[in-house]
């Protein structure tokens, strides 16, 4: 189960689109729902089949995600948006459990950050979701996000009669002979405008399916609140209620994310193409529309990217099963398991970044320069542990191994090797640690 990063391409790209997140509530009516029976789409392709007549097929499972977040003072809001693709619902099987509620839709974080960003804490946030045949919006709610993967799931309580879409890994932890080398793809997704709904457009993998490194950047403006550096990348919260010298002392453009699974293909795609699906020639969904270079990097070159399904795959069993029946599920991470890690690419990228700034964002967090050294640096494989708030981890160590028997461990080269074993961990497990300071235990 190692992914091998075979090539590391280090460039900044803009995300195209420019949703920032949004969160929802769904408000249950106190009568009952009938649900419409749901199938799997998959069902309905023939071999023969090309992948214009497959998009036919799938683009009623195709939506528009739209995201809004409005400020405290109701004075102002910002709607987004971006696309997605509906991967389970009535009658899906998720393991022994049979999905019997609405629908579920496969987007990517930077879509509905707003839900989760402690920057819009204060905000009343929204997502909402518009199928292809109407302009109808939905509420809807987020049940689960990772920005360093960037993909999310939402839920729908409606029934809409069209089915889901199976999805496939081929990009992760596939075979070699069961990767898509060179292979012809095609995207469904709402590029810039909703007039656009559903938009096909057609390509290839263009890269030999090699994993890339590609790095997103933001806009964050800084502001002093009662002494205290605070930061922003919403321009009204500073210009609304603080005073600023000018533009070039309080704009700062920061690394916002960086992506290790990142897959190149030549499917055009624009702002509002994000979260968008990624189909293989043979109707599996086996990624999502994620980001493209920027015009002053790439030319008029198509070079644009998708970030797999894999980790989508890994929790949809559960995210179903706790919305539905309420037992709770856990899914692990960095976050759930208290501490903070870093590779050896990110810290390349934060060390060339201070060059130019006194204090830079990270996970949420400000740093400063003083502090910057004794934080990030690190420059051999595994991962880092730059912050800890439990004995598992302990600062200053390096992760390099996990396992579930003490014996096959999954050797961690960086950041998503570490982040995708998690996924696959389950309450009640006991998993293995090796580390810098040697082999440890922790019961989950």
């Amino acid at each position: 189960m190692k992914n091998n990063l075979k090539a590391v391409i280090l460039s900044l790209a803009i995300v195209l689109c420019l949703s920032l997140g949004v969160g929802g509530i769904i408000f249950l009516t106190s009568t009952p729902k009938t649900y419409l029976t749901s199938y799997c789409q998959n069902e309905r392709i023939a071999e023969d089949m090309t992948r214009n007549q497959i998009a036919k097929v799938y683009s009623p499972s195709c939506v528009v995600v739209h995201c809004s977040a409005t400020d405290p003072t109701k004075r102002y809001s910002l709607p987004v948006f971006g696309s997605g693709v509906c991967i389970a619902a009535k009658g899906f099987q998720a393991g022994e459990y049979t999905a019997s509620k609405g629908m579920y839709f496969a987007t990517n974080y930077h879509v509905v950050s707003f839900a989760l960003d402690p920057l819009y804490s204060q905000y009343t946030t929204k997502i909402q979701i518009e199928t292809s045949v109407s302009s109808q919006r939905y509420d809807a709610q987020l049940l689960w996000a990772n920005k360093d993967l960037d993909v999310a799931v939402v839920y729908c309580d409606e029934s809409f009669d069209f089915g889901w879409i199976n999805m496939k890994d081929r990009l992760v932890f596939s075979e070699d002979k069961d990767k898509p080398y060179y292979e012809d793809i095609f995207v469904i997704g709402t590029p810039r405008s909703v007039n656009y709904k559903n938009t096909l457009t057609l390509g290839n993998i263009s890269n030999n399916n090699f994993q890339l490194l590609e790095v997103t950047a933001d806009d964050y403006y800084s502001y002093n609140l009662n002494g205290e550096l605070k930061v922003t990348n919403d321009k009204e919260v500073v210009s609304g209620k603080y005073s600023y010298v000018s533009r070039y002392t309080t704009h700062r453009d920061f690394y916002d994310n960086v992506y290790e699974n990142t897959v190149l293909m030549n499917c055009d795609i624009a702002g509002g193409n994000s979260g968008g699906g990624v189909f293989d020639c043979y109707g599996n969904l086996i990624g999502l529309a994620t980001l493209g270079k920027s015009v002053d990097y790439s030319g008029s070159a198509a070079m644009n990217f998708m970030v797999p399904v894999y980790p989508i795959m890994q929790v949809l069993n559960k995210l179903i099963i706790e919305n539905e029946t309420g037992t709770r599920q856990t899914i692990y991470t960095m976050e759930k398991m208290k501490f903070v890690g870093i590779d050896s690419y990110e810290a390349m990228l934060f060390k060339s970044n201070i060059v130019s700034f006194d204090y830079y964002l990270f996970d949420g967090q400000l740093y400063d320069v003083i502090n910057y050294d004794s934080a990030f640096q690190f420059s051999n494989y595994g991962v880092y542990v730059v912050e800890s708030e439990t004995s598992n981890f302990t600062k200053g160590s390096v992760i390099i191994g996990m396992s579930k028997n003490g014996t096959d461990f999954t050797q961690i080269d960086n950041r998503n090797d570490l982040i995708f074993f998690l996924l696959n961990c389950n309450e009640g497990e006991k998993i293995y640690v090796s580390s810098n300071n040697g082999v440890y235990t922790i019961n989950l």
